[in-house]
């Protein structure tokens, strides 16, 4: 049983705490180091990083390239950040305000899949930001995870999913986890080398009924 860590409420600053705990915490935790060497990447679902044609403050390129309580940043050069997002209009407006980092427009796992089959997938971090609930995520997170099996060398992956969502059911997390191992490819990726985290972390998303609640799983692959 993994356990339970709360994060605060998704928004702003809380959100940029969110991410030192799932994120600059875990990875060095994991790997010692507080940025990512210069020949691997940080890959993450990202939304919007521009706003009149400026950086968006606080958005996943903003806190990966920023020092945090006076650390180096996450990575050191724009081109070790892939960003992806299925709007053409937010990868068109990211472009423009950050054109030296990589910006792919589709689906997560299929942009992966392009970037595996280029020669081009060296990531260290893997920031599966979804907002699905685990009946349709795990399969999708399983899939990633053994596509990543392939690249070599350490990687950290944080897989996000919603647990509970206004009227629709409950899920735990130990439901979520449960079918997690139900999947062959999960199967598969953890017979390759990861490992689940204990702890998970919790918190509310951003909606204003806070209905809402989120969940952080944890993988590392040595």
């Amino acid at each position: 049983m993994v356990k339970q860590k709360t994060l605060p409420i998704w928004h702003g600053q809380k959100k940029e705490q969110a991410w030192e705990e799932t994120i600059a915490q875990q990875l060095f935790q994991k790997t010692h180091k507080w940025s990512i060497p210069k020949d691997r990447q940080l890959v993450t679902l990202s939304g919007l990083c521009a706003e009149d044609g400026k950086l968006l403050s606080g958005c996943e390129y903003d806190r990966a390239t920023r020092s945090f309580d006076g650390r180096k940043p996450i990575i050191s050069d724009p081109s070790q950040f892939v960003g992806i997002d299925y709007d053409p209009e937010i990868i068109k407006a990211n472009r423009k305000v950050c054109p030296d980092a990589k910006w792919l427009c589709g689906d997560f796992y299929e942009s992966l899949c392009i970037l595996l089959s280029e020669n081009n997938l060296s990531p260290l971090v893997v920031n599966a930001d979804f907002t699905c609930m685990p009946a349709a995520g795990c399969g999708y997170l399983a899939s990633i995870m053994n596509l990543l099996s392939f690249c070599p060398g350490p990687i950290l992956l944080v897989g996000n999913m919603v647990l509970s969502f206004c009227h629709v059911r409950n899920t735990t997390i130990d439901e979520a986890v449960d079918s997690l191992y139900k999947e062959e490819n999960f199967k598969a990726a953890m017979n390759s080398g990861w490992v689940l985290d204990d702890e998970w972390y919790w918190y509310k998303g951003t909606g204003k009924s806070g209905g809402t609640c989120m969940a952080s799983l944890i993988f590392f692959k040595k």
